[in-house]
């Protein structure tokens, strides 16, 4: 936020929420909140391209009874907060490979990815960032 204050702002912001407070609170009141961190960030940076890494699958959800309703909330949410970055002009980045969940993409404890999950995920977002410097540079449409 410090760079709020000044005349330079950057053009394109990547976020990527790694799903810690689902569980924690209802996906009504964190889908909410999540939009407006998101209008907050477009009125502090005018023109910047909103770039949304959405939420990868776990093996485990930590305080989840029901791992099963937990990912249907993920797979919710991701379509939700994917659908209101899309309609402002931003870039979503699909993490798909990764969607298939399987163990030797995570760590022992079934949340953090392991090194091969990192690398596809990494991958992922090289990608969105390219083409959200294609939307902001004029190359690109908003998809």
């Amino acid at each position: 936020m410090e760079k709020a204050s000044s005349e330079e702002h950057p053009h394109v912001l990547v976020l990527h929420a790694g799903g810690n407070d689902m569980g924690i609170m209802s996906q009504k009141d964190l889908v909410r909140l999540m939009k407006l961190d998101v209008d907050k960030i477009r009125s502090l940076f005018p023109g910047v391209v909103v770039v949304w890494s959405e939420m990868v699958p776990r093996l485990v959800w930590r305080w989840a009874r029901d791992h099963s309703a937990m990912e249907r909330s993920r797979v919710k949410l991701n379509k939700l907060l994917s659908a209101f970055i899309r309609r402002s002009g931003g870039v979503v980045i699909r993490h798909k490979i990764l969607e298939k969940a399987r163990p030797g993409f995570y760590r022992r404890d079934g949340v953090h990815l392991a090194e091969v999950g990192l690398d596809i995920f990494l991958l992922d977002m090289v990608d969105g960032v390219k083409r959200a410097f294609q939307l902001w540079s004029g190359v690109a449409q908003p998809a």
